[in-house]
């Protein structure tokens, strides 16, 4: 409780450094970091934005554990340094550690060995949208693990990998559970560094301990039409990637005050899908046979049917495996803010009288009209002048989606 109340009388630690460091010229800074993956796109990317708004031509380098130089590769605008004789929650010093990489500190105007994103940068909450660089060149690393492309593919994590807050993990009776209901057609692709469980279903590939982070990335942003996931570094890493890649992201949350739901702002990747599954009580509240109606086919089959297109479920179904991936892409990348108006709209022109958000919409107020007149140049600039003017409450256009 006192520490709380330190930290809101304090001034922030980061930005006092950061005067400083203005005042007196100093341009070239040196963090350390040793502790989770996951904290890299929702702590470090905020401190990185930090130092830039005050010293624009900064220099930034962080020394890090070897097994993080992965995630570091797609933070943008910094340098790093990996010490192999690092571990994870083993403390360090980090002018010893300098000495024996033959580092001379000199070279850095600012260290700072103790790095607190939570603290230090707790403003960013639903205000930075963090934007992780994939570089084309990460593509590739997929190939070598040569996954089925006549299944719908299925990336599960099944642990959180680390030692503290077991309320994050799932049931492994469940995952099971799973794996067993799950479609013919589809493979379930397991990802992570640990293999604690054993899983015999002959629908898995288990992958875990067998691909680098980047691989990992690489076969779920190239191979993988969902990904289900516990709050990992994982998951907070591919869900800030600045991407275009169609995909459903399935998030399992045993609290809303963690991770990427607590960050609360939308993906850089627009096309990513994202259902945050939250079963504050605990994730064994969560049902094998709920979750299953989250992913293909019933998912889509709801999603036909809830949009009004009863008729293309039989369809879907008789289709080949590369033509449902295709299908899968399209429902994936539409806006569901969209839909949802859409819907509304339907309703709204079909219902005599329509209450939502406790206003009270007449369906008579809104009609096609009979006869519209051709615009021409003239109301081209008389659009374009009150647009400028700021004076626009709504656009009309004709069409669908599309427009």
């Amino acid at each position: 409780m006192l520490r709380k109340i330190k930290r809101k009388i304090k001034k922030n630690p980061l930005d006092t450094i950061l005067k400083k460091a203005k005042k007196e010229n100093k341009k070239t800074f040196l963090l350390a970091w040793n502790r989770a993956l996951g904290d890299i796109s929702l702590g470090l990317f905020a401190v990185v934005y930090r130092i830039y708004e005050y010293i624009p031509d900064a220099k930034i380098t962080f020394l890090i554990r070897e097994d993080l130089s992965g995630a570091f590769e797609l933070l943008d605008g910094i340098d790093f340094i990996k010490v192999s004789f690092w571990q994870r929650y083993v403390p360090f010093d980090i002018y010893h550690t300098l000495n024996l990489l033959n580092i001379d500190h000199k070279k850095y105007d600012v260290i700072i060995d103790r790095v607190d994103p939570n603290y230090w940068v707790k403003w960013q909450i639903s205000t930075i949208t963090p934007k992780l660089k994939w570089k084309k060149d990460f593509d590739v690393l997929a190939d070598k693990f040569n996954l089925p492309k006549n299944k719908i593919v299925i990336a599960l994590q099944p642990s959180i990998e680390t030692k503290h807050s077991p309320w994050r993990e799932y049931p492994i009776k469940y995952f099971k559970e799973l794996f067993s209901k799950a479609q013919s057609d589809t493979v379930f692709v397991l990802l992570g560094t640990e293999k604690k469980e054993k899983f015999d279903s002959e629908n898995i590939l288990d992958l875990r301990g067998k691909t680098t982070l980047l691989e990992a990335l690489s076969i779920l942003k190239n191979r993988c039409d969902y990904f289900i996931s516990l709050d990992s570094g994982l998951l907070s890493l591919f869900y800030y990637l600045d991407i275009d890649s169609p995909m459903k992201l399935i998030a399992l949350w045993g609290s809303k005050d963690v991770g990427v739901i607590k960050q609360n702002v939308k993906s850089p990747n627009k096309n990513l899908m994202y259902l945050p599954l939250v079963f504050e009580k605990g994730l064994q509240n969560l049902k094998p046979d709920e979750l299953i109606k989250e992913i293909y086919p019933l998912d889509i089959e709801n999603f036909l049917k809830e949009n009004n297109q009863t008729s293309l479920v039989e369809k879907f179904k008789k289709l080949s495996i590369p033509k449902k991936k295709k299908i899968l892409k399209e429902i994936f990348s539409l806006d569901l803010d969209v839909l949802k108006k859409q819907k509304f709209f339907t309703v709204f022109n079909k219902d005599e009288n329509f209450n939502k958000d406790e206003e009270t919409f007449v369906s008579g107020n809104i009609k096609p009209l009979k006869i519209s007149k051709k615009a021409n140049e003239k109301d081209l600039k008389k659009g374009v002048q009150t647009l400028k003017k700021q004076k626009v409450a709504l656009i009309i256009l004709a069409a669908g989606q599309g427009t």
